[in-house]
């Protein structure tokens, strides 16, 4: 579930820019953003637990999306105001979850 929901985000984030010369309506990619890493954080605390790596990882990973928009050349931009909006995904996710949830080994079944 948890490299399901990273290839759709790596698509998302990293796949040619398919809107027209002003890059489609601002407020749309930043709500794409905020679900985008709210339910990649909600995937990864239910695989792994509310742990401070996860968070880091989560972290790294919105600004790592970031520095390679920058060094792509697909239309898209880098933008301090996306890792914003992907950090505000993840706080929401983590503060939803309301402690750690790991479901048991025997539950997952290769969910992860």
């Amino acid at each position: 579930m948890l490299a399901l929901c990273l290839a759709a985000s790596g698509w998302a984030f990293f796949a040619r820019d398919p809107g027209g010369p002003d890059g489609g309506p601002a407020a749309l990619d930043l709500v794409a953003h905020l679900v985008i890493f709210a339910t990649l954080t909600l995937v990864a605390i239910w695989c792994f637990g509310l742990r401070r790596y996860v968070m880091f990882a989560l972290i790294a990973y919105a600004v790592a999306t970031e520095v390679v928009q920058r060094l792509l050349d697909n239309g898209r931009s880098a933008s301090g105001v996306d890792v914003l909006v992907d950090l505000a995904g993840i706080a929401l996710a983590a503060t939803l979850w309301k402690g750690d949830r790991k479901p048991s080994r025997s539950s997952l079944k290769g969910g992860c």
